[in-house]
């Protein structure tokens, strides 16, 4: 089981080195895999050859707490395919993208910059794994 990450533009600087110590840290719990695109029509062609669920983050979307994106993750898991969660550019996702996605899923209700989101959503992955794995990094209340 695996799963994907898609972007829009490049990390870099301190953003690339923290999305590769979170893929590091995924690698013996649940292999992530993040390709970056130069543009949304990019991320759209390679997104449309994909065979798994395809997950949006957009603000417009379901939120959950992080038990919550953990059993969604699992979901996503036990679908046909690899799953592959989708981060757009600065300005977003456009409807039809909305529409034609499996889900569409919210980090926050805080707008976040879309290179600060994928960091967010590394570490969510991560912590979801942790919970699979019976890890001790998820501390509840």
């Amino acid at each position: 089981m695996r799963l994907r990450v898609f972007a829009v533009g490049p990390l870099r600087g301190p953003y690339a080195a923290l999305a590769e110590t979170y893929l590091g840290r995924l690698r013996p719990l649940l292999p992530t895999e993040m390709r970056e695109f130069r543009s949304e029509d990019a991320l759209r062609k390679a997104l449309a050859r994909c065979e798994g669920p395809r997950i949006l983050l957009d603000e417009r979307g379901t939120t959950f707490d992080s038990r919550g994106f953990a059993d969604a993750v699992e979901r996503w898991l036990g679908r046909r395919g690899t799953p592959v969660l989708c981060v757009g550019g600065s300005d977003g996702f456009e409807a039809r993208d909305r529409e034609a996605a499996d889900e569409v899923v919210s980090l926050s209700a805080l707008t976040l910059p879309h290179r600060l989101a994928r960091i967010v959503l590394l570490e969510q992955i991560y912590r979801a794994a942790t919970l699979r794995a019976g890890h001790p990094y998820h501390r509840d209340g």
